[in-house]
């Protein structure tokens, strides 16, 4: 999997927060041999499928403190592993709820 663009709360899951003028590769997915079958990116994170139906988040990993968020965010936060997670999860994460 290949991703690009703003790298801003680690949404493109190269390990950082830098942004990527070319597509280059997610090395997660590569060293852990891991398929991808569908991904989704969103503003502030990106969700993947792999081909054994795991499911991979990365980027802004806390449910926002806004009033407005707090009543139509997802009370496990936007990435899916809980409310005591990092804010920026820059790496794929395997959702372990699944």
């Amino acid at each position: 999997m290949y991703s690009f663009g703003s790298g801003a709360d680690g949404k493109l899951g190269h390990g950082n927060t830098s942004d990527v003028s070319e597509p280059k590769i997610i090395d997660y997915f590569q060293k852990n041999n891991i398929k991808v079958k569908d991904a989704v990116a969103g503003e502030r994170h990106t969700i993947v499928l792999s081909d054994k139906g795991e499911v991979y988040t990365f980027g802004y990993g806390r449910k926002d403190v806004n009033l407005l968020m707090r009543l139509f965010v997802n009370p496990v936060g936007p990435t899916g592993h809980g409310k005591n997670v990092p804010k920026i999860i820059s790496k794929p994460t395997k959702v372990k709820a699944l």
